[in-house]
């Protein structure tokens, strides 16, 4: 078994994939091209694991978290996701081994690149619509504005000043209040950072910890004394609005699923997939899924394998919770936190790719104090 490229210009190649995938190709379009993504990361895992680059701790994890998955989802509800989410936590695996500086020519070809990206996005903008007549990507409107966010960050990385102006153009046309959040607090963290320099020796889980039940403590907050009834808007007046019908719903949701963790026996190994009304015995209770991505896994895979799977994702990105990475850090934190994204808690190929910008961002951090 037998790699003929070096792994720094395999994970180029996979990032050039990634990048189309995720910006290039509609979401209706995408299937066959994860798949076979997947399924390539999980053979250079193999590969890895043949030339004995992996130590056996890591590969008794991996089983460990595999079993889980499978047990949950025997347990619960079995879906197709479980088998992106197996093959996923495999790349993850691969990540250290993988991932190595950029040069500047691979830059600028990347950059390149995400010119045709943009071009890409701004032909889906003027063809895709929202449920309520926004523009969108091929993508759900949430999840198109996360996706845009990665791609801001990305951008970010590769000093593609083009790429983020394009992503603020766009946050206006979607009017996502989440993704304009992020976006403003992508430049007041840079901002502090610039003016403000401390050392932080904090452990990455515990600060995930503390802001997942900070959320959860302002969501039971707002319910008892946030005036409701303020109807959904999908103009520009939604910007300036947090009590319209829209978020008591979601805030609504996400209490209702806490306190089925007591409750509901279900949610031990969890409901399956929920949306779309793909579970109505769910759906009979709690209408819809939670904007959450703790509580999304919970409601899909239960509390049990969601606890096996955070310990497992955020083994390696405690390694990389460092101040100089907090702007690119708190925002995606912030989408975790409202949306059922999968960026910290169940392994996916959006977590795969985060993963590996914050490490790209961490070693050219590393290279410019050397070079001072």
């Amino acid at each position: 078994m037998t790699l003929r490229i070096t792994p720094h210009k395999l994970y180029f190649i996979l990032l050039q994939g990634l990048s189309i995938l995720f910006w290039g190709i509609p979401e209706i379009f995408q299937k066959p091209f994860k798949i076979a993504l997947l399924l390539f990361l999980a053979y250079v895992f193999i590969y890895f694991v043949y030339k004995k680059q992996v130590n056996v701790k890591n590969v008794l994890l991996l089983v460990i978290f595999q079993l889980a998955l499978f047990l949950s989802g025997y347990l619960g509800s079995f879906q197709s996701n479980i088998i992106n989410i197996a093959l996923s936590a495999t790349g993850i695996m691969c990540l250290p081994l993988l991932v190595s500086p950029l040069t500047e020519k691979e830059k600028k070809s990347l950059r390149h690149l995400c010119y045709f990206l943009c071009f890409l996005m701004f032909i889906q903008l003027l063809i895709f619509r929202s449920k309520d007549g926004r523009p969108s990507l091929g993508y759900e409107l949430n999840f198109s504005g996360a996706y845009l966010f990665l791609f801001f960050l990305y951008s970010d990385y590769l000093k593609f000043k083009f790429g983020k102006l394009f992503v603020i153009c766009a946050s206006f046309l979607l009017l996502s209040r989440l993704l304009i959040l992020s976006i403003i607090c992508f430049y007041v963290i840079r901002f502090v950072q610039k003016v403000w320099t401390i050392r932080l020796n904090f452990n990455w889980r515990i600060f995930l910890f503390i802001s997942y039940i900070a959320f959860f403590i302002f969501n039971v907050w707002f319910l008892l004394n946030v005036e409701k009834g303020v109807a959904y808007d999908s103009s520009v007046e939604r910007l300036g609005t947090l009590n319209d019908n829209s978020n008591v719903l979601r805030f609504t949701i996400n209490v209702a699923v806490l306190n089925g963790v007591l409750q509901d026996s279900n949610l031990r190994f969890g409901y399956g997939q929920v949306t779309d009304d793909k579970c109505p015995e769910y759906t009979e209770r709690y209408t819809l899924m939670p904007h959450n991505e703790l509580l999304d896994s919970i409601v899909e895979f239960g509390y049990v394998f969601t606890i096996i799977s955070f310990v497992f994702s955020t083994m390696y990105i405690r390694k990389l919770f460092k101040y100089q990475l907090f702007c690119y850090f708190i925002p995606c934190v912030i989408y975790t936190l409202i949306l059922w994204v999968r960026f910290w808690v169940v392994p996916s190929l959006e977590m795969f790719f985060l993963y590996s910008l914050l490490m790209l961002k961490m070693n050219e951090h590393e290279k410019n104090i050397t070079n001072s």
